[in-house]
């Protein structure tokens, strides 16, 4: 069994799953849900998670990382000159 899973299903707290495991809070709350499918819906803002911010910061930082990658040669990051950008 998925060790994740088996821990939400004990608790209630995405924050709890964060600190243990270093899940994102997204996530954290993807497992409470599969564990709790009658309808436990935690609110983030309840552990100071604001999730529009949170997903903002992790786009921006997407982006940033695939920006990066792409301006290094190609066999930097593994890339064959004929899968290059």
């Amino acid at each position: 069994m998925d060790r994740i899973l088996d821990e939400a299903q004990h608790t209630a707290n995405p924050l709890h799953l964060v600190r243990l495991f270093g899940i994102s809070p997204i996530t954290a709350m993807r497992y409470l849900r599969a564990a709790h499918p009658a309808g436990l819906r935690p609110d983030l803002s309840v552990i100071g998670i604001d999730v529009d911010r949170y997903m903002a910061d992790w786009i921006a930082s997407w982006r940033a990382a695939v920006s990066f990658h792409r301006r290094l040669p190609p066999e930097r990051h593994g890339c064959t000159a004929e899968h290059s950008m």
